[in-house]
């Protein structure tokens, strides 16, 4: 209690001047989650290339796949491996742990007993081998074979470990490299924190925001990139301003709904671009939008979009800030069918703006009359490779 009392008052005399390491700790759970990362390798029969290959093939199919995980300078590094699927006997599963692109039969995995498996990683029945890593990074892998043929999935056992001292006491914060690359990444690894004291960690306190966490009155934060130099620091508090505007829409809009949604999982409606929205700090997506504006005939069109959960903007203490809720909107054509000659080209159409959003609905109608309000198509124009219009029309939604 000594040791969190002097921690928690030099969170609030300086808590821009350090960081708390993080530890490493080698297990596959922790406070009742599962807290390994994931990544696959796809499998074919062609050598990756560079790889000199030094095992007993007599006879047997050998299928190749390789790992990537990133070093500590953000460079990516192959772990190549491969799967021999000998006449008689089981399958034999080697892999390139030292990363030195030579693949010999000292590399073979052992397959694992009951107690040494990954929890909730695979069915029971299926062979899990173990198999150690040495570059970039000293790890523990768990491998089996895709439920769907052709892929090896692999678990990287471990996490880090602190402790978050909050209401009096410390807190346990799991921080899990969710995809397995052995990098820590904001909006893709996650953290538990024991926010509720019960000394478990539950679904309801996973935070994929690592920017900005929330517990009790106060944010924390975790630094992102290599994993063995993890560690949690304050986050910045306060709040700002912000303006929000509709890209190059001329005409106020009639009416406009949108919300955005904080890395600490907090959601604000903004209903006016009149007046300014204060928000604390932190990252945010935008997660719809809904606008309803008057074209020059003076017909109502109402757009709706919705978001993809990617970071849009960023909020800093006491700056004031001006959001484009759109910005450019990119349009994505893609052939939903085969093309025959004289046949119906369906294709599919999206709508992507900037700010990550993509559009759901779009309608038109008299003002006032919303109920008869009706899907307008978009027109669509064949070009020759000169620029020359071959044909044009209105497509048919369906």
């Amino acid at each position: 209690m000594k040791y969190a009392a002097i921690l928690m008052w030099l969170v609030g005399l300086c808590p821009a001047l350090w960081a708390e390491p993080l530890q490493f700790v080698d297990e596959w759970s922790a406070g009742g989650q599962t807290v390994y990362g994931q990544t696959r390798a796809a499998l074919s029969t062609a050598v990756p290339t560079g790889l000199r290959v030094r095992l007993p093939q007599t006879g047997a199919t050998v299928r190749y796949g390789t790992l990537t995980f990133l070093d500590k300078g953000g460079a990516k590094m192959s772990v190549a491996l491969a799967l021999v699927d000998a006449p008689q006997g089981p399958p034999a599963l080697y892999v390139d742990g030292d990363a030195d692109r030579v693949l010999t039969s000292v590399e073979r995995a052992a397959l694992a007993r009951a107690s040494q498996r990954p929890p909730s990683f695979g069915k029971p029945t299926d062979p899990v081998w173990l198999a150690r890593l040495y570059r970039p990074s000293q790890r523990l892998l768990a491998l089996r074979t895709g439920s769907i043929g052709g892929v090896v999935a692999c678990a990287v056992r471990g996490y880090w470990h602190g402790e978050v001292p909050s209401g009096g006491r410390n807190r346990p914060l799991a921080v899990v490299d969710a995809d397995g690359d052995l990098w820590l990444k904001q909006n893709v690894d996650y953290a538990y924190l024991d926010v509720n004291g019960d000394e478990k960690l539950q679904s309801e306190e996973r935070f994929y925001g690592l920017d900005r966490i929330t517990t009790g009155n106060r944010a924390i934060r975790i630094a992102t990139g290599w994993g063995s130099g993890a560690s949690w620091s304050p986050a910045p508090e306060g709040e700002a301003p912000v303006r929000f505007r509709l890209g190059k829409v001329e005409r106020t809009p009639r009416a406009i709904t949108a919300t955005v949604s904080s890395d600490s999982r907090q959601m604000y409606k903004v209903n006016s671009l009149d007046e300014p929205t204060t928000l604390p700090v932190g990252s945010y997506s935008i997660d719809s939008l809904m606008a309803k504006v008057e074209a020059p005939d003076g017909s109502l069109r109402s757009y709706t979009f919705q978001g993809l959960g990617t970071k849009a903007f960023e909020v800093v203490p006491n700056q004031p800030l001006t959001v484009d809720l759109l910005g450019r909107i990119s349009i994505g054509i893609t052939c939903a069918g085969p093309a025959t000659p004289g046949g119906t080209l369906a294709l599919d159409v999206t709508a992507t703006t900037a700010t990550h959003l993509r559009m759901t609905a779009c309608t038109t109608g008299e003002l006032g009359t919303a109920q008869q309000q009706g899907l307008m198509p978009p027109q669509i124009e064949f070009l020759s490779p000169s620029g020359e219009v071959i044909d044009q029309g209105p497509m048919e939604f369906g």
